[in-house]
């Protein structure tokens, strides 16, 4: 699950303090036939997105939204694209407090740039605050 955090923002500063555990280098091209990423092939496959509803709740003055929608790759390999797309081209950075925490933060950076910013866990964030706030008080 993706939790977002309302009205908070991360200190680019703050978070190049902090050493990522992972990063993956994303290429997605937008269509009017859907969306698609490139494989490891050099080929494109399709996403397809299972949307859920959004929950809301507030603790320790956090205005928490948690997303439970995923995407998931279709095994159909495309060979080109429509002419007219858009690409996004972006790198995801992860970062964990612990090394075996199931709890990470997930960054997007687009040329540096902050583009989005979310935690991911399999635990409801009530279980994880004190988690997320300590890793609020080393990002924003």
């Amino acid at each position: 699950m993706k939790i977002y955090i309302k009205n908070k923002t991360i200190n680019r500063y703050n978070i190049d303090k902090i050493q990522p555990i992972d990063t993956y280098n994303n290429n997605l091209f937008y269509t009017e036939n859907g969306i698609f990423k490139i494989n490891n092939n050099g080929y494109f496959n399709r996403l397809e997105i299972i949307d859920k509803e959004t929950l809301q709740m507030e603790k320790d003055d956090l205005f928490i939204i948690m997303d439970e929608s995923y995407t998931t790759t279709k095994p159909d390999i495309c060979y080109q694209l429509p002419k007219n797309h858009i690409h996004d081209s972006y790198t995801t950075n992860y970062y964990k407090l612990t090394e075996k925490s199931p709890f990470k933060l997930c960054v997007n950076l687009d040329d540096d740039n902050i583009k989005d910013w979310y935690f991911e866990s399999k635990e409801h964030p009530e279980n994880i605050i004190d988690d997320i706030n300590k890793f609020l008080s080393i990002i924003t």
